[in-house]
């Protein structure tokens, strides 16, 4: 069985990716949700399965330990934690 191939970013306009990133700078649910929609589309349902739990396993750990999911929290502490192991 051929895989579809990956949605475009840009012109698709059945799911408007563009507007699902801008709400994704809210929320690491809806960046997660806007990953789905453009990269995860069309692959094996096995596979789909297994990136939804993967990921509604880490955003359930990360909201728990810190009480939310801005992303710009996430990029400054993943940013701070690089950095400090050079």
């Amino acid at each position: 069985m051929m895989r579809k191939p990956a949605l475009q970013r840009r012109n698709n306009l059945q799911h408007n990716v563009p507007a699902l990133l801008e709400r994704g700078r809210e929320s690491l649910q809806a960046l997660a949700g806007a990953y789905f929609v453009a990269e995860v589309a069309g692959q094996a349902p096995g596979t789909i399965e297994a990136k939804r739990r993967d990921l509604t396993r880490f955003l359930t750990f990360y909201t728990r330990l810190y009480g939310h999911d801005r992303p710009e929290e996430w990029y400054a502490s993943r940013s701070r934690a690089s950095s400090c192991g050079r």
